[in-house]
């Protein structure tokens, strides 16, 4: 699966580019990562040296890779938690597809600007938001610590913790 491999790589920016610990890493390498997260954002990043940052003088056009990237994790959302979005007999891999693309954006919802995923913010006519409160509703066995409802309600957590105003 596509979508699978996608919140996988995004899972593994998470962790490469911005829960990267600080134990035995150069501050050349914390300052890149700074700089990745940076363009990342949207941020402009023109006035930072060439000689540590390769991308100097990228213009933002608008359009954020982070916006992108939010934008994706709302059509797989949006995607696999229909029911027949897969073929039958496959309704667990819907599900776990659902609840990943909601732990990937939990992830992110620390250092983005909140206003991608609240705000009613849509993606082809899809508002995570809303997505994220309907999800609360949805099925999970009391077990299941990787279900809908309960990434749902982590990601809302998240939000709450960001503590920023809508």
């Amino acid at each position: 699966q596509s979508a699978d491999i996608y919140l996988r790589f995004l899972d593994g920016l998470v962790d490469e580019i911005v829960e990267v610990r600080s134990t035995n890493r150069s501050k050349e390498f914390l300052q890149q990562n700074s700089i990745i997260k940076d363009i990342i954002r949207g941020y402009s990043v023109e006035s930072v040296d060439t000689t540590v940052n390769p991308f100097a003088g990228v213009r933002n056009d608008g359009i954020t890779v982070i916006a992108k990237i939010v934008e994706m994790i709302a059509v797989i959302l949006g995607r696999y938690r229909k029911k027949g979005a897969v073929p039958i007999g496959h309704d667990d891999e819907r599900q776990r597809l659902a609840a990943s693309s909601l732990a990937v954006l939990k992830r992110f919802i620390g250092w983005i600007d909140l206003n991608l995923v609240i705000n009613d913010a849509t993606y082809n006519g899809f508002s995570i938001s809303k997505t994220l409160f309907s999800c609360l509703g949805d099925e999970t066995s009391e077990d299941d610590e990787e279900g809908l409802s309960v990434q749902a309600a982590q990601c809302i957590l998240e939000l709450v913790n960001k503590g920023m105003e809508p």
